[in-house]
């Protein structure tokens, strides 16, 4: 190597350097997650009674159910998405009544359809809305009536112990529920 390469040999490898940061995406970096591949697998919800609860998410809410693994405390519950939520089995104290789960869940299309559908599949009354803050005073497998909000419009579904799962449809504006 010639003293006089030297330089074209730097800038070049230089060059390789920066075009392979670029074209891997490391110069857009925002988060240690954007390092690694990551998927959040889902929510765990306690029940006291976990055939119940599963009836309610198959049943009612129309939501698949993940195969079991042998000796695993929990059972999960497949979501339009493919994500789930898993049901975890824990004395009444502990359950939702104490502390209740929310699942938020985003519906593109057939909104009022989803949550007329839901009604009739529940065997209940739709919950009407008397108060603002409607979640606390909802009974268990009930879906509510469809409330519109700021940012758009959402129903509401309670499970057996408690736990709900939020339907919403944000405005064309908003584009999401936050």
């Amino acid at each position: 190597m010639t003293l006089k390469s030297f330089p074209a040999q730097v800038a070049t490898y230089t060059a390789i350097i920066f075009a392979v940061m670029f074209w891997s995406g490391w110069h857009t970096q925002k988060t240690i997650y954007d390092r690694f591949v990551v998927h959040v697998e889902g929510n765990i919800l306690d029940v006291s009674d976990t055939q119940r609860s599963l009836s309610f998410y198959r049943d009612v809410l129309d939501f698949s159910i993940a195969p079991a693994r042998d000796n695993s405390p929990m059972t999960g519950v497949l979501l339009p998405d493919d994500s789930k939520i898993f049901l975890r089995s824990s004395p009444r104290s502990a359950t939702a009544a104490d502390r209740p789960s929310t699942l938020v869940v985003k519906v593109r299309n057939g909104f009022e359809k989803l949550q007329s559908s839901l009604v009739r599949r529940s065997g209940k009354p739709e919950y009407r809305n008397t108060r603002r803050n409607y979640l606390e005073e909802m009974d268990s497998g009930m879906i509510s009536e469809i409330v519109e909000r700021a940012w758009g419009q959402e129903f509401v579904a309670c499970d057996p112990d408690g736990n709900r799962v939020i339907f919403f449809k944000a405005n064309r504006r908003s584009g999401t529920r936050l």
